[in-house]
């Protein structure tokens, strides 16, 4: 399709409502899905897919707008910020789970990678409980997804285990919008109970937070 400031906002409208169809999709039990074995993982992977489809869309939008930074990305999430070194005492998982990113992951890519999807997690989830009113809709659901790396992305298609449990803190920034988002009513313990069933036994504990926060 040929983008141009007539039909952008159109098309970025379009590829946001299809993602969220991707998200939902899933939960929607027709007869023919029915008799299919289900995947949650596998699932919310096609939605990542579907949602980070969006960002190809907003860029061209950027450009025609000179709009040189994504304007919903958030906070820059650097290490050293004070308002990130507040997030430590707030969120007690938090220092745990950058403790067992650093001594699992064997280099330095999976490392940074890793920190920075646990970074967004838990600044998003900051977010929303300080500001319960901001962004009501999906939004900042859909931009993890978006703003993640690559490389994280193909971890988690590979099933690295530390990459599914960072996936498992995810539910709980899912289950933030649960009651103004219906799919997000019942991904949050869909996923987070496919999750746990795809890890050792020996990573149950790191996942103890995320049970207290969607199980509960």
């Amino acid at each position: 399709m040929n983008l141009n400031k007539q039909n952008v906002n159109a098309v970025v409208k379009f590829s946001a409502i299809t993602s969220v169809i991707a998200l939902a999709q899933p939960l929607y039990q027709h007869p023919y899905r029915a008799s299919k074995s289900s995947d949650p993982i596998s699932d919310i992977l096609n939605s990542f897919h579907m949602t980070r489809g969006i960002r190809i869309v907003l860029e061209r939008q950027w450009q025609m707008e000179g709009i040189h930074r994504d304007p919903d990305a958030g906070p820059n999430l650097d290490d050293q910020d004070p308002w990130q070194q507040d997030l430590m005492p707030k969120y007690p998982p938090y220092p745990i789970l950058r403790e067992l990113i650093s001594s699992h992951c064997t280099s330095d890519t999976d490392k940074l990678v890793c920190l920075d999807a646990t970074r967004k997690i838990f600044s998003f989830i900051s977010l929303l409980e300080d500001h319960p009113n901001l962004h009501p809709d999906a939004r900042l659901i859909q931009i993890w997804p978006i703003e993640i790396k690559k490389h994280f992305l193909n971890m988690l298609i590979a099933r690295e285990p530390i990459a599914l449990l960072i996936l498992g803190y995810y539910t709980v920034l899912m289950r933030l919008r649960s009651d103004t988002m219906w799919p997000f009513d019942a991904w949050p313990r869909k996923l987070l109970c496919r999750i746990e069933e795809g890890l050792r036994d020996d990573w149950s504990e790191y996942l103890e937070w995320p049970r207290s926060r969607v199980l509960s």
